[in-house]
């Protein structure tokens, strides 16, 4: 199969890091896959050697692509329903004669709600045409984007809560993230790199890996209110954090004290990351059920669980597939208080600790697999297409 992915954005993101591992994979499969992104088609190096053609969107927009057999696009994947994925898709599919896939990984509806600030409610009493002057490209249309799930072969999603968000005569297909596999996670910790960034032996260490936003601000907030708890209480702990805050966490008093223990990182390379996760007691994804965390598979957690550490979860998404106290610890309500409770148990207890991390890694062989989730992507484009 020739298959074409429309992604929202360049590859070197958690999104674009999904595309990159299944259109590898597809490839080891035989199949031959080009990817389309909006700019930086270079922005591989980071994450490996890409085994498919990557083009700008505005080099096909107007021309079909002809893959190396002479032949055009078998299926093309829309990464997302977003509006810049979904327009580019319809005008490709004015120059190929093939079926078309949509790919769900976060609430759409939620998304548009937050970052335009016009609740759903308001939405349904506006045209079409009232919401494409207020829709920004990288957001999904509330309108259109049913529209474009409604005439897709069928939708792929990441958690099984997203297919409730497909309608009901397009068929389905759930596609697990995982971890690069080309990377030993499951290391030694790096005593050299706590020592170089200011841990002293006697302090406990909990890893976050990941962006602050609008949408996640006050779950990681609530991270950080945890471990000044226990720093509180006398149990002397660092927070370490790799990413970027796009918004800002609290005011200037509330990180003055935050910055006692805080350690940020920034930017770090994708094979520098299990060095990161080395260092820590336990890593800690915080958050709780809501219209967020439901439709969402955290990108960090199979790296997590494959780290062979303990893990702390929202008792959602993923965490509705694992065992509580065995495979991770489930947070039922994920506020600052639980987290902080749950790790002054944890972190003092090491052979509980070992346990639960090997349980972890564990998990992360038997259930988390790039090679797994592109051979059921491939068997759901063919059945599919088959179909259509």
């Amino acid at each position: 199969m020739n298959i074409l992915f429309v992604a929202y954005s360049q590859l070197n993101c958690n999104s674009g890091i999904h595309i990159f591992s299944l259109a590898n994979n597809l490839v080891e499969l035989g199949h031959t896959c080009a990817v389309c992104v909006p700019d930086q088609p270079e922005a591989t190096g980071d994450i490996g050697t890409p085994r498919f053609a990557t083009l700008l969107l505005d080099q096909i927009k107007d021309r079909p692509l002809m893959f190396p057999d002479g032949r055009g696009a078998d299926v093309i994947h829309a990464w997302t329903p977003r509006e810049l994925v979904r327009r580019t898709t319809e005008n490709l599919l004015k120059l190929y004669s093939c079926p078309y896939f949509v790919h769900l990984e976060d609430n759409e509806q939620h998304l548009t709600e937050l970052h335009t600030r016009i609740s759903i409610a308001q939405m349904a009493r506006l045209s079409y045409e009232e919401l494409d002057a207020r829709i920004p490209l990288h957001l999904s249309h509330p309108l259109r984007s049913q529209d474009f799930l409604a005439g897709a072969a069928g939708v792929t999603v990441l958690i099984d809560k997203l297919l409730t968000n497909v309608p009901q005569e397009v068929p389905g297909c759930v596609i697990w993230p995982s971890f690069d596999e080309s990377l030993n996670w499951a290391i030694p910790c790096d005593n050299k790199l706590r020592r170089e960034i200011g841990i002293a032996s006697t302090d406990y260490v909990i890893t976050y890996t990941g962006n602050v936003h609008s949408a996640n601000r006050s779950e990681v907030l609530s991270l950080y209110i945890a471990v000044a708890l226990l720093n509180r209480s006398g149990v002397t702990t660092k927070l370490v954090r790799t990413g970027s805050d796009y918004i800002p966490l609290c005011d200037a008093v509330g990180m003055a004290e935050f910055e006692t223990f805080l350690i940020e990182l920034g930017f770090i390379p994708r094979k520098d990351m299990p060095k990161v996760l080395s260092i820590a007691d336990v890593l800690v994804q915080p958050g709780r059920s809501d219209n967020f965390n439901d439709y969402r598979f955290p990108s960090k957690l199979p790296e997590y669980f494959a780290s062979g550490k303990p893990v702390l979860i929202p008792a959602t998404n993923i965490g509705r597939y694992v065992k509580d106290s065995v495979d991770c610890i489930l947070l039922k309500r994920g506020d600052a208080c639980e987290i902080a409770t749950q790790l002054m148990s944890l972190l003092p207890d090491v052979e509980r600790r070992r346990q639960l991390g090997t349980n972890a890694l564990e998990f992360a062989r038997l259930y988390f697999s790039w090679q797994k989730s592109s051979k059921i992507l491939a068997d759901f484009y063919t059945t599919k297409r088959n179909d259509t």
